[in-house]
This record gives structure tokens, C-alpha cells and sequence, in this order.
């Protein structure tokens, strides 16, 4: 049984158990840091779309996490260089790292075309596709 620890629409902890996919549940609107800490075993994880914000170290320890799924409505990923990223700042991060450099081999991020999380991903050639909704 998967649970969450949600304060006031920001998720501050996942407790996964031995559930490999996860689904985060719609009244989140941030991912803090640490939140899957003790993941090791998830495999795949969505993103709600609501969530704006993802802080850095969120995913860290998701080891063998293969896919996620980012939807527009993240506008803001901080990178390890006590940097936030969004549209308009993306262009000028210089250094940090990548929120998913722990991630397993085959690792990729699905998203929407335009969207922060391809901008992040071509920053930090991480490997994505794009989702399609036909």
C-alpha cells in the first residue's frame, strides 16, 4: 500500500512499499525534496497534472526508476546549484544537475512537446519522448 504524506498540497514524503508504479494523487501542487526517498524499488511514477513545482533531491533515491511523466503544469525544477528553473531562466543555468542522474539505465521522461520538462531534458540530455493523447 502506497502512502503520502501531503501537507497543504505540497507531498513531503512517499512510502511505497512494494509498489514499482505510482500514481500521485490530484491534490498535490509540489514535490519537496527527499519526498521518495526510500523508493529504490519504484519503476514508474506520474506526475498529476496540478503539480507546478518540483524541488531538487525529489527523486534522488528512485534507483531504479525507468519512466516519468511530467505535465505542463510544472513550470519550476530546481537544479542542484541552488537554482530554479523555468522557461524564462532556463537558458542562462549554467553547472548543476540534473534531478534524475540517479535514475537506472533506459531511464526517460515523457511529456508534452514545448513544455519545461523537454526544455529541462534537452538542458540535461536526458533521454524523453513525448506523450500523445490519439
Amino acid at each position: 500500500m502506497i502512502e503520502f504524506d501531503i501537507r497543504n498540497g505540497i507531498l513531503y514524503s512517499v512510502t511505497s512499499g512494494a509498489q514499482q508504479n505510482i500514481i500521485l494523487p490530484k491534490n498535490v501542487e509540489a514535490i519537496w525534496f527527499d519526498a521518495f526517498s526510500g523508493c529504490s524499488n519504484v519503476v514508474t511514477i506520474t506526475v498529476n497534472d496540478g503539480v507546478k513545482y518540483i524541488k531538487g533531491g525529489a527523486f534522488l533515491e528512485c534507483a531504479s526508476l525507468k519512466q516519468i511523466y511530467i505535465p505542463e503544469s510544472v513550470n519550476k525544477i530546481h537544479v542542484f546549484n541552488d537554482q530554479y528553473i523555468n522557461d524564462c531562466s532556463l537558458a542562462n543555468c549554467k553547472g548543476g544537475f540534473s534531478e534524475f542522474r540517479n535514475a537506472s539505465e533506459g531511464f526517460e521522461v515523457i511529456c508534452k512537446k514545448d513544455s519545461l520538462a523537454e526544455k529541462y531534458c534537452i538542458h540535461f540530455s536526458i533521454p524523453f519522448r513525448y506523450i500523445n493523447f490519439d
